[in-house]
């Protein structure tokens, strides 16, 4: 046999496989899947399920490739789910302002890797009901002698872009060109139009407002 691959059980309740002579992966007795360590530990404020360390970007990086057609379903997917169950297969619904998901950015401080510097989070904006999941994206840093992240930018439901040291809600729409060659303004809620040259030519625009 291939004396350079084995399954090994390098502790109590733990499996190990090892190609080449060096260990690919391990299960540990909590079912945490260990790739390119042999200890789990907390990265952020959790200790993951699945971890991958290695020493430089490729042994620690995760590489998704899809080889198909030019249509939007067939591209690599990364989906984060949650509902309000207790169990696998569960469908109960989440509230308004629930955290569905979010990517954080840790970095080790001397002592530990829990120091999380920024973090994207996708929360329910709105109620929800069936296929039908209004949502939000906010984006979060940690200042300057700070534990804890806070909330910089919130992209809303409705498009809208809400910073945390003021609010910007308008939606923009920039027109290159004169004023009295593009006399129809239409405008939805919340909208500016922003016209990008000047000119003394006098004109009456037509502003008109959907809703």
């Amino acid at each position: 046999g291939d004396t350079n691959t084995a399954i090994r059980f390098p502790g109590a309740d733990t499996i190990s496989a090892e190609t080449g002579g060096t260990e690919s992966f391990r299960v540990d007795s909590s079912q945490r899947l260990l790739m390119g360590a042999t200890t789990a530990r907390a990265v952020g404020d959790l200790t993951a399920q699945s971890q991958i360390e290695g020493n430089g970007y490729a042994a620690s990086s995760l590489s998704l490739i899809s080889n198909a057609g030019a249509s939007a379903g067939n591209t690599p997917h990364i989906t984060l789910g949650k509902s309000r169950g207790s169990s696998a297969g569960s469908n109960t619904v989440v509230v308004s302002g629930d955290t569905l998901a979010q990517i954080q950015f840790a970095g080790a401080d001397g002592t530990d890797c829990n120091s999380v510097a920024a973090n994207i989070a996708a929360k329910v904006d709105g109620t929800p009901g069936s296929n039908d999941m209004p949502g939000a994206l906010t984006f979060g840093t940690t200042a300057d002698g700070a534990a804890t992240v806070t909330e910089r930018l919130k992209i809303d439901k409705e498009g809208g872009f809400i910073f945390s040291n003021g609010a910007l809600l308008e939606k923009v729409n920039i027109t290159a060109g004169k004023l009295s060659a593009n006399t129809d303004i239409d405008l939805d809620d919340g909208m500016v139009h922003y016209f990008t040259t000047a000119e003394t030519t006098t004109c009456t625009p037509n502003i008109r407002v959907n809703s």
